[in-house]
């Protein structure tokens, strides 16, 4: 399973994203985390 952390470097944002296409994506982790940046 994916985690909800925040990628910032370029391999590790590819890999993430090629793993959504098959793996359960923590939306409501991801949401959460972004409300914890204060992201608006």
């Amino acid at each position: 399973m994916l985690d909800a952390e925040v990628k910032s470097k370029a391999d590790e944002i590819k890999t993430a994203l090629l793993e959504q296409l098959y793996m359960p994506v923590r939306w409501v982790d991801c949401i959460n985390s972004m409300h914890g940046m204060q992201v608006k």
